[in-house]
Parts: structure tokens; C-alpha cells; sequence
């Protein structure tokens, strides 16, 4: 309840419930959420107070805002309760029916914003500091987190708040997406084979598709390169497919955005007579062999020798 109460309707009350139940006073609340952000890389961050009310002393940025939001979007059960239109929670024992502050969540204070695609996670304004929003774009699987501090606080300007993120998130939309690259199947090259009956080589291709994440109209055959890593220089029969023989590194700019496995992309089965052919070839090379034949050779050889040394010897 107090969680919903505070993510949901912006309760100070919550709040301080939350901090002096979890850290026993604010002082030991405030000092765990400054080493908190600290934690999080928010380096132009101080908070001076546990309410979103204006103190001089309580900073932030929008980048540092952009961290916390992109850590507070991998708590999905807040991030969902924080996305509520309303909920009913328990005060004092009374049912309290707590209405979401966010236009993008809820018609309930304003009428003209409400959007079903994107998750509203902080609102909220002060007249020192402008409005301000956390919320995030879902399309086709994504999240597009958006911040946006120190907008207008009064609805009639234009561009407000929820105009201004309303428009950040569509333009997230046009602009960016997933364009494919590569079809699991797509040969990159072969590598030679012995001991075949079929073939003495054998292609290697990717066993996935990829896409990449880019701007719209990224001329991906100019900018995105491909770097076969082999494990080998040559395979011997007998071959499965799908045996793993490198890696096919994709590059953006020079910079790697993937590493795919590079895999056969057939079976190749063994030669008997390919095989004893080799093993043959493979015991003549064996140094005790060459040592046996050169002896052998070396015997034949005196044998002429011998046979007159005792012709000779028998004259005597």
C-alpha cells in the first residue's frame, strides 16, 4: 500500500512512512540514497530531501535521472505498479481509492494525454525546478525510457511535459529499429576436407538470424563488416552437420555489436579405401618404419658383399 501510495499518487506521506520504516529516520534514509546513487554513476546528484518538494540543496540531471530510470526499469513489479491508472489501499483500516498523477497513465486529473503505450514512472513539478517525467515507450518489444526536466508546469504552455515526452517518444519510434542483417543459413566460406568420398571440402554458415538496432536508413553495407574466426584450418571426415568450426564477428563501424557461431553446413561421410590409403601413408611415415625399411634396404644392399667375403673365405 505504501509503495502504491507512493509510486503511484506521489505521497510525501509515503515516503516518509517508507524511509523511517526501512532506515529509521530520514537523516539514515537520505544518506543511503546519496551512496545509492553514488552506486549507480549519478555524479551530479545530491538529495537533500526524501520529498520531491523544492529544497536548494537537492540536484539532479537529466542523465543522472536517465541512470536511475534505466536500474528502476529492471524492477518490473514497481515499474508496473508504478504504470497503475489507480489502486485501492488501506489507510488507518479505510479503503483509499489513489489515482495516478501521470497524464500518460491516467484521465483521472487530466484527459488529453493518456497513452496506453507508454509506462509512466515519476511525475511531478515544483515551481523552482519546472515539471518533470520518467516514463518509457513500448513498440514492437522495446522500451524507449524518456526523461525530461524542467518543463512549463502550467497545461495551457505549449510544449508541456507530456507533449514534449509524448513527441520524444514518437520521434523514438520513426527513428530507430531492428534492421536484418544475416539469415540463419548464409554461407561465409569452406574449409577442405580429406578423407571424403563425396567432397573434398565442406561449407560453413550461421545457424541464426541477426538484426541490428540502429537508426533508420543506416547503410548497413557500408558501415557493417564481417571477420570469419576459424578454429581450424581443415577438417577430416567423418562430418556432422552442424559441427562448430569458428566464429563470424559482425562490426559496426569497427566496433563488434556481435559474435555468431560459424557451423558445417552439411555431413560428410568417410572414405574406407580414402582412409586405409591414409593410414598406410601415415605408418610408411612413421620414423620406425623409415628406420626399419632403411635397414631393410641397408641388408639387401650387403647382401651381395657378404655372399663374396664367404666365396672368398671358402677358397682359402
Amino acid at each position: 500500500d505504501l509503495f502504491a501510495a507512493l509510486l503511484i499518487g506521489g505521497s510525501d506521506d509515503a515516503a516518509l512512512a517508507l524511509a523511517v520504516t526501512a532506515f529509521g529516520s530520514v537523516d539514515a534514509a537520505l544518506a543511503a540514497m546519496n551512496a545509492r546513487a553514488d552506486e549507480l554513476g549519478m555524479e551530479s546528484t545530491e538529495y537533500a530531501s526524501i520529498y520531491g518538494i523544492h529544497n536548494s540543496r537537492s540536484t539532479t540531471t537529466a542523465r543522472d535521472a536517465m541512470r536511475l530510470a534505466e536500474h528502476f526499469y529492471t524492477v518490473r513489479p514497481l515499474c508496473e505498479l508504478a504504470s497503475e491508472s489507480y489502486r485501492y489501499v488501506s489507510i488507518s483500516g479505510n479503503p483509499v481509492d489513489v489515482h495516478n498523477r501521470s497524464a500518460f497513465a491516467s484521465t483521472y486529473y487530466n484527459t488529453k494525454y493518456r497513452r496506453s503505450d507508454v509506462e509512466s514512472y515519476a511525475v511531478g513539478s515544483t515551481v523552482e525546478g519546472g515539471a518533470g517525467i520518467v516514463c518509457g515507450g513500448v513498440s514492437d518489444g522495446l522500451t524507449y525510457l524518456t526523461v525530461l526536466l524542467g518543463a512549463p508546469t502550467a497545461e495551457i504552455d505549449e510544449p508541456n511535459v507530456y507533449s514534449t515526452a509524448g513527441a520524444l517518444i514518437d520521434y523514438a519510434y520513426s527513428g530507430f529499429g531492428f534492421v536484418e542483417l544475416l539469415e540463419a543459413g548464409r554461407i561465409f566460406g569452406e574449409l577442405p576436407v580429406s578423407l571424403s568420398r563425396v567432397s573434398d571440402h565442406v561449407t560453413y554458415c550461421i545457424n541464426e538470424d541477426l538484426s541490428l538496432f540502429c537508426p533508420r536508413g543506416t547503410n548497413t553495407e557500408l558501415r557493417v563488416g564481417y571477420e570469419a574466426l576459424l578454429d581450424t584450418s581443415e577438417l577430416v571426415a567423418p562430418i556432422e552437420e552442424g559441427e562448430r568450426v569458428g566464429t563470424l564477428r559482425v562490426t559496426l563501424d569497427g566496433e563488434t555489436v556481435a559474435e555468431l557461431g560459424l557451423y558445417t553446413s552439411c555431413a560428410l561421410p568417410k572414405s574406407t579405401a580414402l582412409e586405409f590409403t591414409d593410414t598406410v601413408a601415415r605408418v610408411v611415415r612413421h620414423p620406425i618404419t623409415i628406420t626399419v625399411i632403411c635397414l631393410a634396404a641397408l641388408g639387401l644392399l650387403s647382401l651381395p658383399f657378404i655372399s663374396a667375403w664367404r666365396a672368398s673365405s671358402e677358397e682359402e
